[in-house]
This record gives structure tokens, C-alpha cells and sequence, in this order.
């Protein structure tokens, strides 16, 4: 990303980091270990990467609509644009880190869709959040907020942490299938 500031810079590092993460943990899976639900009522690898593929699609959506707030309210640029906002969604988030929480129906995953479709979905969803990061990346990103299922009013910086955390928690996710009984070795 050619121009942004040291606070995006920052958000922009740790959702990558959250994605390679992301990336390592269903790396060199094949489709029946992707297939495989360790319980009836349970999610398969490959429907939470169509979950968060969903997810991110979302955000995408959300980020143009920030856009065009932005351009429409005349958004200022950032008072603070080197100060850090990592730590902002850490009192969010420590309610929910243990509980478990019904997805809203919109990202819900309702037909199969194997795991390198999903990816390439999150691949395309996260180019387009960066280009749109990017684009409003000098501005205040603390004056555009929007109202998140569970967690309440975020702001653009919460929202991109949040998306974040929310991959953390379903790499944790896919590691639990994995170490299910039964899950297929190859």
C-alpha cells in the first residue's frame, strides 16, 4: 500500500498476520479433511472459510459505504495519524473470546464450498479492503462508525481489528477440528 499512515500501517500488519496465520493452519489439507464435521451439528474446515470468506465480503461492502461516507461528510483528515488503536477492541472482544456465537444468517454458510474457493474469495475480499483502507487511510477513521452485530458501534479501525480477532478465533476453530477424533489423516 503506497500512502498510509503509521496507524494503518499497523491495523494493515496485524490482519496480515492474522491471515498467514489463517493461511498455515489449513495449508496442505485436502478436500476430505476440509469435508470432515466432527460432529453432526458441527462446522467442517471448509464451511468456515465460506463463513469467513462471507465475513470479509461484508466487510468489503462495509469499507465502500465508509468511502463513501467519508467523501459525502467531508471526513478530516486523522488528528493522530501515528497514534496506535491495536489495543481499541480489547475490552470488545474479552466477553466474547470463550462464548460461543450464532453467525447473523448473511454470513452463514449455506451451500458447500470447498476450501480453495473460499480462499480465493478471502484472497480477492482482503485485496479490496486494502485498496479501500487505503483510500481512507488519511482520514479519521474514528468518525466513521457502524453498528456491529455483537459487539455494538465500531469504528472503521475497530471494525478491520475485529475482522481480525474474528479470524484468530476461527483459526482456533479449525485446529480443534483437526485434533477431533477421527479426523482424516491424508
Amino acid at each position: 500500500m503506497p500512502f498510509v499512515t503509521p496507524k494503518t500501517k499497523e491495523i494493515v500488519d496485524a490482519i496480515e498476520h492474522d491471515r498467514g496465520a489463517l493461511l498455515d493452519s489449513v495449508k496442505g489439507l485436502g478436500p476430505r479433511q476440509t469435508d470432515f464435521r466432527p460432529g453432526a451439528d458441527s462446522w467442517s474446515i471448509d464451511d468456515v472459510l465460506h463463513h469467513l470468506a462471507l465475513a470479509e465480503e461484508a466487510s468489503v461492502k462495509l469499507l465502500a459505504m465508509f468511502q463513501d461516507r467519508a467523501q459525502k461528510e467531508g471526513i478530516a483528515p486523522d488528528p493522530s495519524p501515528a497514534a496506535s488503536v491495536l489495543h481499541s477492541i480489547d475490552s470488545v472482544v474479552k466477553s466474547a473470546e470463550d462464548q460461543k456465537a450464532a453467525a447473523p444468517d448473511r454470513v452463514k454458510p449455506r451451500s458447500r464450498v470447498e476450501a480453495p474457493q473460499a480462499l480465493a474469495r478471502l484472497e480477492a475480499s482482503r485485496q479490496r479492503i486494502l485498496e479501500g483502507l487505503e483510500a481512507l487511510s488519511p482520514r479519521d477513521g474514528s468518525k466513521l462508525a457502524y453498528r456491529h452485530p455483537f459487539f455494538g458501534e465500531l469504528d472503521l479501525y475497530q471494525w478491520l481489528l475485529v475482522g481480525a480477532w474474528h479470524e484468530r478465533r476461527h483459526t482456533r476453530q479449525i485446529e480443534r477440528i483437526k485434533a477431533s477424533a477421527g479426523f482424516p489423516v491424508t
